[in-house]
C-alpha cells in the first residue's frame, strides 16, 4: 500500500488495496500498514537507535516513557515522511487534508518500569493524525494502542503492532482518545511515534 525506503516511497496503484485501507480507517480510525518501513531503511534504523541515548520523559497528559534523543534517525525519518507524496498518500487513506508536515520521535517502554500512555487525544499543534511504527527488535508483549470515544469504555479498535516496521495510523478528533498499554513480558516496545500536522 504505502512503504517507504531510504530512496522515497513505494506507493501502490492497486485501486483494490486503497479501498479496503480507507474502510479500514473509516471504520476503526486506524490503519495498519504492514513493511511501512522496508527491510534496508528499518534495519539502519534499528542499528542507530541501538546506540541512541534515551532519557526519561514525562508527559504530563497521558504517562511516561524513555524519549531518544533526537539523532540522524529522527532527522531522516522526518525528511522521508514529511516528503510530499507519502503525505498525499496519507490523505488519500484517511482523507484528512491537507497534511503539509510532521512532527516524530523515538520512545522506549521497558517492561515493569510503569512506562504507558493513559487516554488522551494530542490535539493542538495542528495535529490530524497520529502514527506509531514498531522498531523493536524482538517481539514485545503488551503495548496495544487503544482508541476510544471519549468518556465511554467502547473501544474502536484495539491494536497489537509488533511486525518490524509496521505502522498504525490512526485519528485524532474531538471525542476520540488513544492510550497505549504497559509492556510485560521481557523485551522492551520500541516505536517511532508522532504526528502527521497541517
Amino acid at each position: 500500500m504505502l512503504a517507504v525506503a531510504r530512496e522515497g516511497a513505494r506507493i501502490s496503484d492497486d485501486p483494490a488495496r486503497l479501498a479496503a485501507a480507507r474502510d479500514q480507517f473509516a471504520t476503526t480510525s486506524v490503519v495498519v500498514l504492514r513493511g511501512f518501513l522496508v527491510p534496508p531503511l528499518l534495519t539502519w534504523v534499528q542499528t542507530h537507535v541501538g546506540t541512541g541515548v534515551f532519557q526519561d520523559l514525562v508527559h504530563p497528559a497521558s504517562g511516561v516513557e524513555q524519549c531518544m534523543v533526537d539523532n540522524e534517525v529522527i532527522w531522516m525519518l522526518s525528511f522521508l515522511l514529511g516528503a510530499p507524496d507519502v503525505l498525499r498518500a496519507v490523505e488519500d487513506i484517511t482523507d484528512q487534508r491537507p497534511l503539509t508536515t510532521t512532527k516524530l520521535r523515538v520512545y522506549r517502554f521497558e517492561p515493569g518500569s510503569g512506562h504507558h500512555h493513559r487516554w488522551h487525544d494530542d490535539l493542538g499543534d495542528g495535529r490530524r493524525l497520529g502514527l506509531s511504527v514498531n522498531l523493536s527488535a524482538e517481539t514485545f508483549e503488551g503495548g496495544n494502542l487503544q482508541l476510544r470515544k471519549k468518556g465511554t469504555e467502547r473501544l474502536l479498535c484495539d491494536v497489537r503492532n509488533t511486525g518490524a516496521g509496521d505502522a498504525a495510523i490512526f485519528r485524532l478528533a474531538k471525542g476520540v482518545q488513544h492510550q497505549v498499554l504497559p509492556v510485560t513480558g521481557r523485551e522492551p516496545r520500541v516505536a517511532l511515534a508522532g504526528w502527521f500536522r497541517e
